[in-house]
């Protein structure tokens, strides 16, 4: 396509002196810097702004300190109880932490199932010895880490409990 272009007469207009020009200069300029200053001082305020309105209330900090004192409490009632030689877990939190332990006890014990008889497969076929492979590849065997599977502490108490009639 085609374009035009339309071009206002330059003699219409007034031609500024050199003063002028320079006047137009000094004002650019000096509304620059005021510019630069205005946007420098409205990030700080807005710096500010963040930072307040990341800040607490007054009602906020009151629950937050109120909180904070009942968990001291709380806190401080354990001690005392502890320092006077009291047990402070429960039958049920006991329980359940030897849950979670014979859980995690037995996936450790399928892990290492499953990595002897992965390594035992890997021997076979290579004409290596177990514990040559294990060496090369960095890995250590529970007894070489100080770790016993056999009795451990809990089946231990278990049966101490029982024998109490606990």
């Amino acid at each position: 396509g085609k374009s035009k272009v339309f071009l206002a007469r330059q003699d219409q207009f007034e031609v500024p002196d050199a003063a002028e020009l320079k006047k137009f200069d000094d004002d650019l300029q000096e509304l620059g810097e005021k510019h630069k200053k205005l946007t420098e001082e409205c990030k700080d305020l807005n710096a500010a702004l963040r930072q307040l309105s990341s800040a607490l209330t007054d009602e906020e900090i009151t629950a937050r300190t109120a909180s904070l004192r009942k968990e001291l409490n709380v806190k401080e009632s354990k001690l005392a109880k502890l320092k006077e030689g009291a047990a402070l877990v429960t039958r049920e939190e006991k329980d359940e932490a030897e849950k979670q332990y014979l859980l995690y006890r037995d996936a450790w014990r399928k892990r290492r199932r499953l990595c002897v008889d992965a390594i035992g497969m890997i021997t076979e076929s290579s004409g290596q010895k177990s514990q040559e492979f294990m060496e090369q590849l960095g890995l250590e065997t529970d007894e070489e880490a100080g770790v016993q599977l056999g009795q451990d502490m809990i089946s231990a108490a278990s049966r101490k409990r029982s024998a109490q009639g606990g």
